[in-house]
């Protein structure tokens, strides 16, 4: 018997798709109707909502038998409901030519979510050019989250099952790495605000993010031996989501050696900076956290292999130090010209689930991001 589409990801590709009455023009020029209908539309045609229903079934049932022709490996109900939506979206062809399936097809669930957020442009029919749209922007962060989100009926085990949830290490049995208690009670400790999820209306809200990184004691550059993490509170469990990655918060050893700067390499210098960060281009070329605000660094010019953090140096202001990862295609085990200053994760697949992560949060919140930079010893157990 075919599979279908289920509950979530049918509400997902509602909710993105919307119902429009009347006959319109997509952002990529092609005649549309419905939820998302697009075969045999003309121009001037409408459609009651409730034969726009019939018609979405029928587009998904046939997106769910793309899925199931083209991806022979075990899917959880959501997994497959996200595939089914990323299909009716791009098209059953797109499907079958992309990385995410040759990915998938070794058994590499772990990367679905970075391979569909890059499915986030579409080509301006009057410019010709193709652009990034917030819409598919968003769409593929809801589909990447209902992709890592666990089946109702069999939690535990899909948890186990996917690669990804591996990667979240479990802080509380792990000593050496900063877990939620450590990581608030050294935020509270130097009276630094921790976003809670109530808005000034007293409305309850997911994804109202906590953003920071914790700075070893190692002052020796050329290692991703820091962390970058995010914490919010989920008021659907009532309880804290925290993830937490390896991460350099310092530069590397290329860019101690080659300062970019005659005042020497930045150094970011551990406190809270509010509305600092916004989703951008590092580079213009991928999409990360890029800074929006004055920050402030050390400055580090004696040209050798150890961070020097001296008060004396400290300046203020555009360093472009921005968060992002280093490698696009593995997890990177020294820093070398990834971070001329910059908060980098080392791995890829931890930092497009930051991103993902972040982009619900912008749909929510809006489009800025406080980070606090802690250091390893300002961590405290809450009393």
């Amino acid at each position: 018997m075919s599979r279908t589409i289920n509950k979530r990801g049918l509400d997902l590709v509602k909710r993105f798709e919307g119902f429009y009455s009347e006959a319109y023009l997509c952002p990529a020029g092609v005649w549309t109707i419905g939820y998302g209908h697009t075969r045999g539309v003309r121009q001037g045609q409408t459609v009651a909502e409730n034969e726009a229903e019939s018609m979405l079934q029928q587009d998904l049932a046939e997106a769910a038998r793309d899925v199931e022709r083209l991806i022979s490996i075990p899917l959880t109900d959501n997994q497959f409901a996200a595939l089914v939506s990323f299909a009716f979206n791009v098209g059953a062809g797109n499907l079958q030519a992309s990385t995410l399936r040759r990915k998938l097809s070794i058994g590499n669930y772990e990367e679905v979510p970075f391979e569909l957020s890059r499915w986030v442009k579409a080509t301006d029919p009057v410019s010709g050019k193709k652009r990034t749209l917030r819409g598919l922007v968003r769409r593929r962060a809801a589909e990447g989250e209902l992709w890592l989100t666990p089946d109702e009926a069999d939690e535990t085990e899909a948890a186990l099952a996917m690669p990804q949830r591996i990667d979240n290490v479990d802080t509380f049995e792990d000593t050496s790495v900063p877990n939620l208690a450590m990581v608030t009670g050294g935020m509270k400790n130097l009276g630094y605000k921790i976003y809670d999820g109530i808005d000034r209306s007293g409305r309850k809200r997911n994804y109202d993010l906590n953003l920071f990184g914790v700075r070893t004691a190692d002052t020796v550059a050329g290692a991703f031996d820091d962390w970058l993490g995010v914490f919010w509170m989920n008021w659907d469990t009532d309880a804290w989501e925290f993830h937490i990655w390896q991460a350099t918060t310092d530069p590397g050893i290329y860019y101690l050696d080659q300062p970019l700067n005659v005042s020497g390499t930045a150094i970011m210098v551990e406190g809270q900076y509010p509305s600092s960060y916004q989703i951008g281009l590092h580079k213009g070329k991928y999409e990360s956290l890029v800074q929006c605000k004055p920050i402030k660094a050390y400055r580090d010019n004696d040209k050798d292999e150890i961070l020097d953090m001296m008060p004396d140096t400290i300046q203020k202001g555009f360093f472009g130090l921005n968060i992002h990862r280093a490698s696009a295609d593995q997890r990177s085990i020294r820093v070398g010209k990834w971070s001329a200053g910059c908060q980098v994760v080392a791995d890829p697949r931890d930092f497009a689930r930051l991103m993902d992560i972040c982009r619900l949060a912008e749909e929510v919140w809006g489009p800025t991001f406080s980070y606090t930079l802690l250091l390893q010893e300002q961590l405290r157990y809450e009393a």
